[in-house]
């Protein structure tokens, strides 16, 4: 472990790049589990529909719906706190990097990755490029 000029130690870089790949990680599977997600949504409505333009509707809507259990999350307004799978308790009002410095102490958040961002993204995509 490093010491840096102001006597902190190389931890604080390592812990900010080791949070950032495991929530990077979490965002692409959440994404990869969106696009499939909403895959096997289109499948199983194509069953009952005939209309392609409701297959998506519906479809569309089943997986959103689906997003939003993914954690738990009070809605005040624009803002929302709460906890996610695969992310840490907080609050947000849009998605932002956050770096808090203390004496003594540190802490870094952000709400741009993670699963339930990656989901919910990755579902976005698919049913963009569906139309």
């Amino acid at each position: 472990m490093s010491v840096l000029d102001t006597g902190d130690r190389g931890s604080l870089v390592e812990k900010f790049v080791g949070d950032i790949y495991q929530d990077a990680t979490s965002y692409m599977v959440g994404g990869l589990v969106g696009i499939s997600s909403s895959i096997w949504a289109v499948s199983a409505y194509s069953l009952e529909l005939d209309n392609y333009q409701e297959i998506l509707k519906q479809s569309k809507k089943f997986v959103e719906n689906l997003g939003q259990r993914f954690g738990v999350a009070v809605q005040a307004g624009p803002a929302q706190a709460g906890a996610g799978v695969g992310g840490k308790p907080g609050g947000n009002i849009g998605r932002v990097v956050k770096l808090e410095l203390e004496p003594g102490s540190y802490a870094f958040g952000n709400n741009l990755l993670g699963f339930g961002n990656g989901f919910n993204d990755g579902v976005a995509l698919y049913f963009q490029r569906a139309r």
